[in-house]
Order: structure tokens, then sequence, then C-alpha cells
């Protein structure tokens, strides 16, 4: 557990440092124009394809976002060698060129879908399929995973990204914490995508989120935290004014399964805390729904406790909110 731990705050850094690597143009820079940056192709190693994207990064006029999406698929996409697939991390970095395809990525995450989806359902796809085709623990590219799921997130927008991340999630070679992002990143637009007049009570919104988080068993749940933050998160933004839409919810549909339990009691307190730190006044059915988290918390600390390798983040959400009532 504490390897694959490990794995992912590396990844995360990762993706969090080359979304850093641009810098903004000041005034008296000039802009290059994308003549300029095709002139510097092809792209034979992760320097040339460092410069190309920093000469990306400065162009930002709405006209030539097509172009600029096509050349950081290129500089992407020319980094995919045999060569590159060979280099192992060192000290915990990814190699040079999995970090400029990071960069790469993160570009295009911020572009506006309509003029980038095309290469993106490229990218992503052609990026499952070799994966889906690597054997063994090692699979070269696995650290561009996150890159990928943000991506997806970013343009989850468009009908055939969608497409796409449905393969993610049923692709072995996905990590179940590239799974979380992607299943949730689904999650958020199909919840957004349902009216309050289509869905007065909250219940179908409710019901695909439960649907999302809640995994077969109590072991897989306390193995898939990404998975529960994130959906406990939408819970929360759906349900921030209106608590008693949630205990009409659970009192409709009597949440039976442990994971149900566990999945809504770590909501629960997510959603108090929330109001807490945001100065907000607790409404009695906030108090109500913390009071359902608190027992169902009681009621499953033997199972959880016996699960090895658990990561226990109902635990510590308890631990805070008895930290906060007792500031």
């Amino acid at each position: 557990m504490r390897g694959k731990f490990r794995t992912i705050l590396v990844l995360l850094a990762g993706v969090a440092a080359v979304a850093t690597m641009d810098v903004p143009v000041r005034g008296d820079e000039p802009v290059p124009t994308i003549a300029e940056v095709q002139a510097r192709l092809p792209v034979r190693d992760w320097k040339g394809a460092a410069e190309v994207l920093g000469m990306l990064a400065k162009i930002s006029d709405p006209k030539a976002a097509e172009a600029k999406s096509r050349l950081l698929r290129n500089a992407y996409e020319s980094l995919n060698t045999p060569e590159n697939d060979r280099a192992l991390h060192r000290g915990g970095l990814a190699p040079m060129a999995r970090r400029v395809q990071m960069r790469a990525l993160a570009q295009l995450a911020l572009m506006p879908t309509a003029t980038c989806a095309p290469d993106v359902r490229v990218i992503l796809t052609d990026y499952v399929r070799f994966m889906n085709r690597q054997a063994g623990p090692r699979r070269p590219r696995q650290s561009l995973q996150l890159s990928m799921a943000h991506l997806i997130r970013s343009h989850i927008g468009d009908a055939e990204v969608r497409a796409v991340a449905q393969v993610y999630l049923a692709s072995a070679a996905m990590a179940e914490w590239t799974k979380a992002r992607v299943a949730t990143g689904l999650l958020q637009y199909q919840v957004a995508a349902i009216t309050d007049a289509e869905d007065p009570d909250l219940s179908r919104r409710l019901a695909l989120i439960m649907e999302t988080a809640c995994l077969p068993s109590l072991e897989q749940m306390l193995k898939a935290p990404k998975r529960l933050q994130l959906s406990a998160a939408i819970v929360a933004d759906l349900t921030h004014k209106r608590p008693g839409t949630l205990l009409s919810f659970i009192a409709k549909s009597p949440q039976t399964s442990d994971a149900a339990k566990y999945f809504l009691a770590y909501a629960c307190l997510t959603r108090a805390l929330r109001k807490v730190q945001a100065k907000e006044a607790l409404l009695e059915g906030d108090r109500r729904l913390v009071e359902l988290a608190e027992q169902w918390h009681r009621e499953l600390v033997a199972k959880t406790a016996a699960v090895k390798d658990g990561d226990q983040i109902l635990d510590h959400q308890a631990k805070r909110w008895r930290d906060v009532q007792n500031q």
C-alpha cells in the first residue's frame, strides 16, 4: 500500500510540476506565430518538444487555436518512441520525455473543447490501446495516466470523449486512481445535465452518485479512497443547502450495505465540515445527517479495522469532525 501511495504522490507531483512549466508572456515579449512554431518541426527529442511547447504557451489567439491543438498533439506524439518507453524513473521522477508530454497534455486540457476535441480523442484512444497491449507490472507510459484522466475530465462535454472514458473504465491496464477520476468526471457531467425540474427531490442524481461511489464490497471501498472522496464532494455540492433532500433519499432508500453506509457517512461528514469551514450555521437537517454518519461509523469500525492495507478515510474524517467540535 505504501508503494502505491508513493507512486500516486509522485505522479500527482509530476502533473503539478509540468502544469507550471509554461511562463506567462510579458507585455514586451514577442508572441510567436504558428508558422514560426511549425518551422521547428519535426521534433526530434524532449528538448525540441519543450521548446515548441514553450512557444505554443504564448499563443492565445482564438483563430490559431485549431493549429495550436494539432501542434500540441504533434509534440506529444513525437515523444512516443521505443527509446523513451525504455527510460526508467529515477529518484521518483518520470523521465524528461514523459514530463514534457504531461506538459503538452496540460496545455490541451486548458483549451476549448470545441477546438481541440479531435486531437484529444486521438491521444486518449491511442494511449488506452497502447496500454492494453502491454503485459507485466511495468507498463511504459504508465506515468501519463493521471494526465489522461485530467484531459478526459477537462473535455467531458464531448460525446466521443465520454465514449473513450468508458473504454478507460473497462481497461484492466488503468489503475483504480485513474478510473476514480474518470468515473467521477463522467458522474459530474451526468449530474449537471439533470435539472431540478426533472429531478426535484435529487433522487435521480443521488442514485447516480451512489452507483459510482459504492463498490461491491467494503474492502474495495477502503482501497479506492479517491473515488469515494470525489463522489462525496459531488454530494456535498448538490445538497449544500438541501440537507432535507438527502435525509429523504436515505429514508426512502434504506442503505443496508456496508459500502453504502461507509460512503454516506463520509459524504455527510464532508458536507458538514465544509459548512463549518465556511462559517455557515448548521441546520437541523445537517446535524441529523452528522448523527447518522457517526452512527454508521460506529457500526463499521470493527469491520474496517479488519481490512488489511485499507485507507481509513472515514476514521480520519470523523476525527476531523470531533476536533472541530472541540475547538
